[in-house]
Formats: structure tokens, sequence, C-alpha cells
């Protein structure tokens, strides 16, 4: 037989883990229901400190995108 079916090791793939943060690490919003979603979301304080480090890079291109995609000139 050219091909054999093997049973792949569980152990070779990524392993889910399934857990929400504290509400603690939760960056908390003027809005009780943001602030719920942002939880759910998994979404942390680190999460936004990394946003915010990003912010210089990444908020100009965003602006040049958004620029080439609408067709307008500057």
């Amino acid at each position: 037989m050219l091909f054999q079916l093997k049973k792949k090791n569980p152990s070779l793939f990524f392993q889910l883990e399934m857990n929400f943060p504290g509400m603690e690490e939760t960056e908390e919003a003027k809005n009780q229901r943001i602030t719920d979603r942002l939880w759910y979301m998994g979404f942390s304080k680190k999460h936004l400190e990394t946003l915010q480090d990003l912010n210089p890079v990444i908020s100009p291109l965003l602006a040049d995108l958004l620029l080439e995609s609408s067709g307008s000139p500057l």
C-alpha cells in the first residue's frame, strides 16, 4: 500500500486553552457594557499597552491605506 493511515500524535498539535482574564486584568471603560464585552473578548490591559506602543507606527499606515482606498487625494 502506498499510503498508510497513521494515528497522529495529539501532543504535536496546538493545545487550545480556553479561559477568561480576571476582571482586574480587563481595561475599564466608562460604559459597563463595553467593559463586559472587553472581558468577554479577553482584551486585557496588556493588549491596550501593546496597541498604545504601536500607535505611532500603525496610525500613519492606516491613514495612508484609508486615503488610498477612498480614492481621494491629499
